[in-house]
């Protein structure tokens, strides 16, 4: 009797869940009318062009804080980490392809 009494509650309470979080929309949704410009400009931050190619790799140099400058330097020179993980990623990929093809069949001529 206490199986189906416990049954029969929690049927009721996922039941009451699941109609608690329906959504109840009361006012159908109107898409807001948005003005949008015909074109843009950009704006030259601190006197300069931005270009995206020039600065892909040196963003931080758009701050012109020279300590910034300096720290980052310092940092992708004394940061070999990641290239040894990408050398030892490379090495067991082929380590792992040499395996998978010593399992396959040889033919000799």
């Amino acid at each position: 009797m206490s199986l189906q009494l416990t049954k029969l509650a929690a049927a009721l309470f996922l039941t009451s869940s699941l109609v608690g979080c329906a959504a109840m929309v009361k006012t159908p949704y109107e898409q807001p009318n948005i003005q949008i410009p015909g074109s843009f400009q950009n704006s030259p931050v601190n006197g300069k062009q931005i270009h995206a190619d020039v600065y892909a790799d040196q963003w931080w140099t758009l701050f012109g804080d020279q300590q910034l400058n300096t720290l980052v330097n310092q940092v992708l020179a004394s940061n070999t980490d990641l290239a040894v993980a990408g050398l030892t990623l490379r090495q067991a990929r082929l380590r792992a392809e040499l395996a998978r093809n010593a399992e396959l069949p040889r033919v000799n001529a």
